[in-house]
This record gives C-alpha cells, structure tokens and sequence, in this order.
C-alpha cells in the first residue's frame, strides 16, 4: 500500500482550513519563512498545491497535511471555537430525538470501533474502522448501517478528520506541541 496522497484527498478538503506542516525556512519563491504551518488554499493538476501565505503552487512531495486521528473521536476537541466531542454530535445528526432526555452518554473505544452509548436506553451509535461505516445498534440488538453516511463523512472532512489518507502521508495533529486547529 503506497503512501502517498491522492489529489482527490486534498481537494475534498478545500474550504476545510486544512494545514500543512513546512519545513522551516522554506523557500516559497523567494521568500523564506519562519512559519511551519500553513492553510491550504488550492490543488492544481496531480502534484501541486497552494496556500493562502504563499504566491504560486508548489510540490506536493515537500508537504504533509495535519489531520486528526480517529483516536480524538470519542474525546473533546476544538473547531471554530466550540468544544465538543465529535461522536456526540454526530450521533446528534443521525437521531432526531433529544438523547439528553433519554439518558446521558458514554463513549468509547474497542480494537476495530469508536462509539457512544445512550445510557439507559440500549443503544449505540459508532463508527467501524475496518469497513469504514457508521452504525446504530438499537434496543433490540439489531445493527444498521445509518442513512446519512455522506453527511457524517463530510463532518469529519470539515473537522479534519483522516478519512482515507495512507498512514505515514500526514502528521497526526495530536501529536503536534500546538494542535494548529485548536489555538
């Protein structure tokens, strides 16, 4: 399995605030910066990308973007000023009813899923990493693939989630000193 980026990766994630880690000291055509973190603004062709700081495209080989694990699902984070656990509030788009009255949540982790438990009522909202769907188990046991993938999957493109991207093609924004999506 090769682990590059395909441009489709990137470009699904314009509009997103998608960042960049560059080598400092870069030399984006003439001017040399101190900065290593930078927005993505533009794909171009199959190999080039643009940024909102720098004039021009440049390489895609040179450059990794900063995505969130599918570790941080069941944990707080940070976007666009508001905290909030993301399995929570996906599991809020998928459920109509208000969970809060139903009961409090527990989240949580196994080998191959990330979930939220509806305390007290049974059931369980999730996301499977082997087959890469998410799922409702209800009262009875009984497991469904839910309705409104797409609408999920672009919530993780817009919280700069990895969706598919090849391990070793990006850098963990948990790992980073300074999470760049949450400052």
């Amino acid at each position: 399995m090769s682990n590059k980026l395909e441009i489709s990766q990137l470009g699904r994630r314009l509009g997103s605030g998608l960042k960049f880690e560059v080598p400092k000291f870069y030399n984006f055509s003439g001017m040399k910066t101190e900065e290593t973190i930078f927005e993505m603004s533009g794909v171009k062709d199959n190999f080039y990308i643009s940024f909102h700081e720098a004039i021009g495209f440049y390489p895609l080989k040179n450059f990794k973007p900063i995505l969130r694990s599918k570790d941080s699902l069941t944990k707080p984070i940070v976007h666009k000023g508001e905290t909030f656990v993301p399995i929570e509030k996906l599991l809020s788009l998928c459920i109509k009813t208000d969970w809060s009255k139903i009961g409090g949540l527990k989240n949580g982790y196994s080998i191959d899923e990330y979930w939220t438990k509806i305390i007290h009522s049974g059931v369980f909202f999730g996301y499977n990493k082997k087959s890469h769907f998410f799922y409702i188990v209800d009262k009875q046991g009984f497991h469904k693939m839910v309705d409104n993938q797409l609408l999920l999957f672009n919530k993780l493109i817009e919280w700069n989630f990895v969706i598919d991207e090849p391990e070793g093609s990006y850098i963990k924004a948990e790992e980073l000193e300074t999470n760049p999506y949450e400052v």
